[in-house]
């Protein structure tokens, strides 16, 4: 996949409520279609799920958010990053 010109790649991150013997979780993903849905138990180290998903990211992959946008849906959070093949393939796509 060649990298956009001046282009950035949007991490949807959502808040899954506690309705099962799971607990609650926090999934991302790509705005890329196909792509996959990471999820992960709920870290309380963090006081909000986008610190929280840029920090695996940053664990996974050594790279940080740009910025943050509000996302439509209040369960939802974005997060910016620059456009960056590494991460695409770190979060994966379904097919």
């Amino acid at each position: 996949m060649k990298k956009p010109i001046n282009q950035n790649l949007l991490i949807i991150c959502k808040y899954h409520s506690a309705t099962d013997r799971k607990g609650s979780r926090v999934s991302y993903r790509t705005s890329i279609e196909n792509s996959k849905r990471k999820v992960k138990g709920y870290d309380h180290r963090f006081n909000h799920i986008e610190e929280m998903v840029a920090n695996w990211i940053g664990e996974e992959t050594g790279l940080k958010p740009i910025c943050q946008v509000q996302m439509p849906n209040k369960r939802e959070h974005g997060l910016i990053y620059d456009w960056n093949l590494d991460l695409i393939n770190a979060i994966g796509t379904k097919g």
